[in-house]
């Protein structure tokens, strides 16, 4: 009877806890979208470093090929990440959300900032490890926001992040 009890207890904390860091990830939304690009970034210079070493195809071609493609990860995620005013980012996000639909919502792009980051952190170098397993805690603080987003006060836009039209909420084109 008194484990139950401290279950229920444990429980309880563990879900008034989730609640505060769920409320804080959403209140601070642009410091998450701040490291996601700050991430983001560094996974492109590291990424030019190592394509720039073209002997890297005759030595590693699969190593040269996941460069290449982190490259172009870490630049969609970029374009989603920086501010509207920047040159041509409307155009280059508005692209790359008509062409990945599922990075509109927070739970979208946390599970692909977890996928990218585990591409980054099983490779060899330990700056792409620990480059890796932040851009996978950056996604596990999105899918956070959009639990507490659905949970939450902004249950109608899915969690979406503010300046990202909502798949609940854009005009359908019909």
């Amino acid at each position: 009877m008194a484990a139950k009890q401290m279950g229920k207890e444990a429980g309880k904390k563990a879900t008034a806890g989730f609640g505060q860091l769920s409320q804080f990830v959403r209140e601070n939304n642009w410091s998450l979208r701040g490291l996601s690009f700050l991430g983001s970034l560094a996974m492109i210079v590291l990424s030019i470093l190592e394509i720039v070493n073209v002997f890297g195809i005759l030595t590693d071609f699969f190593g040269y090929l996941v460069n290449m493609y982190s490259f172009i990860f870490a630049f969609v995620m970029l374009v989603i990440e920086a501010k509207d005013e920047w040159p041509f980012i409307q155009s280059w996000r508005a692209r790359v959300l008509s062409n990945f639909g599922f990075l509109r919502t927070n739970l979208g792009r946390g599970l692909f900032e977890i996928f990218i980051g585990g591409i980054w952190a099983t490779t060899s170098s330990i700056w792409t490890f620990w480059i890796g397993v932040i851009v996978m805690g950056i996604g596990v603080f999105y899918i956070i926001t959009h639990i507490g987003g659905c949970c939450g006060k902004d249950k109608e836009t899915g969690g979406v992040p503010e300046g990202v039209p909502s798949p609940i909420l854009a005009p359908s084109a019909s």
